[in-house]
């Protein structure tokens, strides 16, 4: 259970970080700050660290992880469900993905590798 917990945070954290990062970029119009996409950036990364601080919680309980692979786990995750929400990976070319594929591969290596 406390492994369903861990990825069930970092993916819900992950993807409200990753929202947070759409409504950020169009936070300025024309030199001006949109206050309605501030504000839902704001709730969106407070929600993602809310998740990442629980995550690391049950973390702790299972695995002495530093905080460098605990850093990397989250921007994989974050960074995948930005690709998700924007639609971007549907658009890559095919060296794109297979660079994508190596970076989150050889992340997932390293932290597997420290656990």
């Amino acid at each position: 259970m406390t492994y369903f917990l861990i990825i069930v945070l970092t993916l819900a954290g992950a993807w409200a970080d990753a929202r947070g990062f759409t409504y950020a970029g169009q936070v300025w119009v024309d030199d001006r700050m949109a206050w309605p996409p501030l504000g839902a950036a704001l709730v969106a990364y407070a929600a993602g660290l809310i998740c990442y601080v629980a995550a690391l919680r049950f973390l702790a309980r299972v695995a002495d992880v530093g905080v460098g692979l605990q850093a990397a786990g989250w921007y994989v995750a974050t960074m995948v469900g930005l690709a998700l929400i924007t639609g971007d990976a549907g658009t890559w070319s095919w060296t794109d993905r297979l660079l994508a594929l190596a970076s989150i591969t050889t992340l997932t290596a390293l932290i597997a590798r420290q656990s």
